[in-house]
């Protein structure tokens, strides 16, 4: 086969174009995305991951089949937990599409599976949304700090380790020229949030917030 049958028409490359878009997008796969194991269930793991465009990210949890099937299959248990804004969830380039993730959006970016209360479980997104579930997934409440900026990366939400429903979570939001830190503190799993970067420089974004786990 020469060169010139193995060269593509341009209406073969748009077409061809349009199918990695459209696969990119199905799958909204995040290089941020995020694994936790389940502290109540041995051999559980709850991961965050893209379905079908239409859906944008939902979150999947990994059906208990013993270590020999761990991963095999995978239940949804989750609508939509973020803004699915179409201006966020174009296909990068322009000359070379990401296929690795890293500028994919409108996807779960922070995950907490709760050591203290089982099947409570709380997303953040990449555009500023906060979910929580009491019921291993059954139901979603949205539990966005009131004042947290929509496109806001919702960058770490982090359980205590001494105190059941107290939960901190840290935003970023430097990519849109906001340097400033967002810390967040809960005792009662998002219904109330406090902001707790007063002390922090003002020009420096937080990425990542713990309690001490030895020291309450």
């Amino acid at each position: 086969m020469s060169s010139e049958d193995e060269m593509l028409s341009e209406a073969e490359l748009a077409a061809l174009r349009e199918a990695i878009a459209t696969a990119v997008m199905n799958a909204r796969a995040g290089l941020g995305g995020a694994l936790e194991s389940d502290p109540a269930a041995y051999l559980r793991l709850v991961v965050t991951t893209r379905a079908a465009a239409a859906e944008t990210s939902r979150l999947l949890r990994e059906s208990i089949d013993g270590a020999r099937h761990a991963g095999h299959s995978w239940e949804t248990i989750s609508p939509d937990l973020t803004y699915a804004d179409s201006a966020t969830m174009s296909v990068s380039g322009p000359l070379t599409m990401d296929t690795a993730g890293a500028e994919m959006y409108a996807t779960i970016f922070s995950l907490m599976v709760s050591a203290h209360q089982q099947g409570v479980l709380m997303t953040g997104s990449d555009d500023g949304l906060v979910h929580l579930s009491t019921n291993d997934g059954g139901d979603w409440a949205n539990v966005t700090p009131p004042d947290l900026p929509k496109f806001s990366q919702v960058t770490m939400i982090a359980e205590s380790p001494h105190t059941a429903g107290t939960i901190y979570m840290t935003a970023a939001r430097h990519k849109t020229g906001d340097y400033a830190p967002y810390v967040y503190k809960t005792d009662d799993l998002g219904t109330t949030w406090t902001r707790i970067d007063a002390g922090l420089p003002q020009h420096e974004f937080c990425r990542v917030i713990r309690e001490d786990p030895n020291r309450e």
